[in-house]
């Protein structure tokens, strides 16, 4: 009768949850918005045979983008790869608010695939608390956040869900094509090939540099070459931007530069520490990386799946709200292996709820500003917890 009655409250709260996505994707469809417009823009230029380094110029996209949306969006393409106007190709054809709309349902249709196949994978398991594991991965500020500017976030990770399905059926070379194409579009996701890579899926990482060198083959002769060479400049370029201080950037990037460095964004920092805004991210990932290969053992694919799916946000030089949408795989995988954790697992998930009013968008100034990062906290928090996560695993390798 409780095990009844769990499944009743779990379906109830996947219902709930996915009317609610469905009714705030129908209410973000009547109108353009900066995200899908720039990738529907970017995609108008690559068929038109116009797409090139000018496109990573904020004045020139600027004026382009009025000329195909028809509105007066104000939206940049950098520091998107070339490959990024490919997810938009299909619905070139269509009008921009139809092909907005579309995008939209394709979003959801991502989403509940995704979290399905999640759900189904935990609840085998046993997982505790599944319904509040549900919510979190339908209707956080995160899908919310897609949803408002049809970003494409919730798409790719729809994708590398796929993929994880693929490798846990041994389907090594299709989970590689997926992940190569997701890292064609948005290179982020390189630690979680790395970690693919420690656990021995040589196949799954020798397939997704295939697809992701082939991505970039097949797009020369319409992106052209020189737009892939000026890319990575771009990527530099723009994470100096005196933009990336903004709160609402929830990196470890972010963050210090916003204690150390003065801009025109921020003109009172903590303190003047520049060169430990520019080292410290780099090193405390590298410190997360080598500490997670030292703690979670090749055996513990699941867990090394997580930690590289966490390691690939903190790396991110620049994250806001609709990037943390991937946080759903290691909740999930969380909750299923590691149980005994799930008070400090749902610390982490309501870090991942606090509203964005409450916190980046009203702690700016000061030390009041260590208040606004809730994601980047959860994200170390889930990091850690996959480290904390391996030790049975450890030990059972000992005895």
């Amino acid at each position: 009768m409780a095990q009844e009655r769990a499944q009743y409250v779990t379906r109830l709260v996947g219902l709930v949850a996915a009317v609610a996505a469905i009714v705030a994707a129908v209410a973000a469809s009547g109108r353009m918005t900066h995200g899908f417009s720039s990738y529907y823009t970017a995609a108008h230029a690559l068929i038109r045979g116009e797409f090139g380094p000018w496109v990573y110029s904020d004045v020139s996209f600027g004026a382009y983008l009025p000329t195909v949306v028809g509105s007066d969006v104000r939206e940049i393409y950098a520091p998107n790869t070339p490959a990024a106007a490919l997810l938009a190709l299909p619905l070139v054809w269509l009008s921009p608010l139809v092909a907005r709309s579309i995008w939209l349902a394709l979003t959801i249709v991502s989403l509940l695939a995704a979290v399905s196949w999640l759900t189904i994978d935990a609840a085998e398991r046993r997982a505790p608390l599944l319904p509040l594991w549900i919510a979190a991965a339908l209707v956080s500020p995160a899908v919310l956040a897609n949803l408002r500017t049809a970003q494409a976030y919730v798409v790719l990770f729809a994708a590398v869900v796929g993929a994880l399905w693929m490798l846990a059926r041994e389907r090594d070379a299709a989970a590689g094509l997926i992940l190569g194409a997701v890292f064609a579009i948005k290179p982020t996701i390189g630690p979680l090939l790395l970690m693919l890579l420690w656990i021995g899926r040589y196949r799954t990482v020798m397939w997704s540099a295939a697809a992701a060198i082939g991505i970039v083959l097949l797009t020369i002769p319409v992106a052209g070459v020189e737009a892939w060479v000026a890319w990575p400049g771009v990527a530099r370029a723009f994470i100096a931007r005196p933009s990336t201080s903004v709160t609402a950037h929830q990196t470890t990037t972010g963050l210090l530069r916003h204690v150390c460095v003065a801009d025109e964004v921020n003109p009172a920092p903590i303190g003047d520490c520049g060169t430990a805004a520019a080292l410290l991210p780099l090193l405390t990932v590298a410190a997360a990386f080598a500490v997670t290969l030292w703690k979670v053992p090749r055996t513990a694919p699941r867990l090394a799946i997580a930690a590289g799916t966490c390691l690939s946000l903190l790396a991110a030089p620049i994250a806001e709200d609709h990037q943390f949408v991937l946080l759903a795989i290691p909740i999930f995988v969380l909750a299923s292996d590691a149980p005994e954790l799930r008070v400090w697992l749902v610390l982490a998930v309501l870090l991942l709820w606090v509203p964005s009013a409450w916190t980046w968008e009203r702690f700016t100034a000061g030390w009041w500003a260590l208040l606004a990062y809730p994601r980047l906290y959860a994200t170390w928090g889930l990091s850690a917890l996959t480290i904390a996560a391996a030790g049975p695993f450890r030990m059972s390798q000992s005895r």
